[in-house]
């Protein structure tokens, strides 16, 4: 289902789910993958949401890695 995406993030206090589903069409580029569960960095999610193909987007290097407790 490439209409409908679930986040879930921890904000360093909590749990926090977001939704979001299209009206219309389905993300043009979603991970292939059988898994229900697809981890995926921020700067990957933001390319994805604006439509563009995250195995294709270049950035910069990250310049301080982040740390998750």
């Amino acid at each position: 289902k490439a209409h409908s995406i679930k986040l879930v993030f921890f904000d360093g206090s909590g749990m926090w789910l977001c939704c979001k589903r299209l009206s219309k069409g389905k993300f043009r580029y979603w991970p292939e993958s059988n898994d229900k569960l697809s981890v995926l960095h921020a700067r990957d999610l933001l390319v994805l949401l604006w439509g563009g193909d995250p195995s294709a987007a270049r950035f910069q290097k990250q310049w301080k890695p982040i740390v998750l407790p």
